[in-house]
């Protein structure tokens, strides 16, 4: 959570958002805001196996980080006109599918309601919180991580069952995503605001 916290010191008035994009170095399990890690981890192996956990600002339950996955973390004050959650969610995404399009993969790569989508298989998704005047968003998107051992590690640490009928990363596609070239095109599409709504 300390890097979502940090983003708070960051965001001032005359702002219109901040945000923190970046790839996982190790394994992390991150936990919605509201968890009990007892709860929904075996601890206990997660402390044997030296898996680090964290809480995020925004809800939903544990979500495994690891290498080769993209977390894109953004905080933006609320438009007063904008009441429902998914009109924020329509925000955070335009800057993503933007980035898709500059990298020449805008095709069967769309976003519903709050997850990103390849044709019929889910490879990211966003959760949200909204607090007072602000709006902050986690965004998670699979690229090239190590699906079988994810897989693994979720029923080893998590309690409960894991739905991953749908769930893909866009490697098994066949697309070869250089991540800090993701990362550099997002910067400067979130910077340049390249698109409106």
């Amino acid at each position: 959570m300390f890097l979502d916290f940090a983003l708070f010191s960051e965001l001032k008035e005359d702002d219109e958002l901040v945000y923190k994009i970046w790839e996982p170095e190790e394994y992390i399990i991150s936990m919605g805001y509201n968890n009990l890690i007892e709860d929904l981890i075996y601890t206990d192996r997660v402390v044997y196996d030296k898996i680090k956990d964290n809480k995020r600002m925004t809800g939903g339950g544990p979500i495994l980080l690891s290498p080769g996955m993209v977390v894109i973390s953004i905080l933006k004050w609320m438009e007063e006109d904008k009441i429902s959650p998914f009109s924020h969610y329509s925000d955070i995404s335009r800057y993503i599918l933007r980035t898709f399009e500059l990298l020449g993969l805008k095709n069967n790569i769309y976003f519903n309601k709050n997850e990103y989508y390849y044709k019929e298989d889910i490879f990211g998704f966003s959760t949200l919180r909204i607090l007072d005047k602000l709006v902050f968003s986690n965004t998670f998107l699979f690229f090239n991580n190590d699906l079988n051992l994810n897989f693994l590690y979720m029923k080893k640490f998590f309690k409960y069952k894991i739905n991953i009928s749908k769930c893909c990363n866009l490697s098994k596609f066949g697309f070869n995503i250089d991540i800090e070239n993701f990362i550099k095109i997002f910067i400067y599409c979130i910077e340049n605001e390249f698109v409106t709504i």
